[in-house]
């Protein structure tokens, strides 16, 4: 070797390294430490990850526009639907609460209105979700509430549906709901009927813009007050928690009528104080006509009887003749003798019920039928007869009949 090549070798050996040979020693050096020793490492002392250039033929990407919200998948409905459950069993008066309803529900199971109109609207909104699915879903999820005071909201809600066959079907359930307290909820394709709060039989509400609302400013269920359930709920669902269940008119301080206690314990009155704050308003205008402190006054409002009592009236002379008026109207929308018919209701919604929900075909609803008809025989201890042809042809013609009155429409 040349005298001075050693040195000036190394003198090169001292200068910065290429990046070709970085590279490399970078590499080796990362293949060297274990995933365990990376993760150890502080951010920055962590060996440094390169990014590839872009090659001349690799395309370019044009931005992509911000993805659109999805629809809440429906075990996500289900999971807050769960969770705004819990908070209402948390509230001190849930266990309160629980037993009026049940109360409530047993007495609706004993009422045979209720029990038709109950299984009829089913029926038929399950008709129109086999044919637009979409549609009733859209309406049916999370809930279809309706209360006094977002009347107005539902009715025009109704009112821009293009089917005027669903527009009166929903017209009735809104009819139903009020009338009864009671919501239907779709729940894996059927209708599951619940209790929309707790209505008792002591009330106060305010007559303010056309319509009822509770006597307060909507007081709160909860502390944080209304609003939506929640935050996947589109616009127009008019369920709210934050509201109480009865949504305010409920009040279990107001002071009821001497007299009246014993008959609201045994559920056979209630009492509403209504507080008309619109001059102008439906109810003021009629009673204004048809009220009169010395007379009896009978409005007849769609099959429906109100007895306004003057206060000047003697009751011991007119009520002999009232009662009769009373009983009349009972005869002709009741069912007469009444005994015994709790149990009848009760087969009866057994049956609707089999007709409803079943998926089962025709001939084996007819034997489960025939089951039903024997356990009943057996409870009301009463001879197990044969199942003859003409027996088994008139179940069938049974089954058909009420099929055929689920399918009617008439309000």
């Amino acid at each position: 070797m040349p005298r001075g090549s050693k040195g000036k070798a190394r003198k090169q050996s001292k200068q910065p390294k290429t990046p070709a040979k970085n590279k490399q020693q970078l590499k080796k050096k990362k293949r060297s430490l274990s995933p365990a020793t990376k993760a150890a490492l502080p951010a920055e002392t962590k060996p440094p990850t390169e990014a590839k250039p872009p090659t001349e033929t690799q395309p370019l990407v044009a931005e992509k526009p911000p993805a659109a919200t999805p629809e809440p998948a429906e075990g996500q409905v289900d999971a807050e639907m769960n969770e705004a459950r819990a908070r209402i069993r948390a509230n001190p008066e849930y266990l309160r609460i629980l037993t009026a309803q049940w109360r409530r529900w047993k007495k609706l199971a004993k009422n045979k209105d209720f029990v038709w109109e109950t299984f009829k609207l089913k029926f038929q909104l399950l008709e129109f979700l086999e044919r637009n699915p979409d549609q009733i879903k859209e309406l049916f999820r999370p809930v279809f509430s309706v209360t006094p005071s977002n009347l107005d909201a539902v009715n025009g809600r109704i009112s821009n549906l293009p089917d005027e066959r669903l527009k009166a079907l929903l017209t009735r359930y809104a009819r139903y709901v009020l009338q009864y307290g009671v919501f239907l909820v779709l729940e894996n394709d059927y209708f599951q009927a619940h209790s929309l709060g707790f209505w008792g039989n002591k009330f106060h509400v305010a007559v303010r813009n056309g319509q009822i609302e509770p006597i307060a400013d909507a007081p709160t269920w909860e502390e944080e007050g209304a609003r939506p359930l929640a935050k996947s709920f589109r616009p127009g669902d008019v369920i709210v928690t934050g509201t109480p269940m009865s949504d305010g008119f409920e009040s279990d301080e107001l002071l009821i009528p001497t007299g009246l206690r014993s008959l609201m314990d045994n559920g056979w009155a209630k009492y509403v104080l209504i507080e008309d704050e619109d001059k102008s308003s439906i109810l003021r205008q009629i009673l204004d006509f048809a009220y009169s402190p010395d007379q009896v006054t009978v409005i007849d409002y769609e099959s429906t009887k109100f007895f306004v009592v003057g206060e000047n009236v003697p009751l011991i002379e007119v009520w002999a003749d009232l009662r009769k008026v009373a009983a009349e109207f009972q005869r002709q929308i009741g069912d007469g003798d009444q005994r015994g018919a709790s149990r009848k209701i009760w087969r009866l919604a057994a049956r609707l019920n089999l007709i409803v929900r079943s998926k089962k075909t025709q001939t084996d609803k007819e034997e489960v039928l025939r089951r039903m008809q024997d356990r009943e025989a057996i409870e009301d201890k009463k001879t197990l007869k044969a199942w003859t042809a003409k027996r088994i042809s008139s179940n069938q013609s049974y089954l058909s009949q009420l099929k055929a009155q689920l399918k009617d429409r008439s309000v």
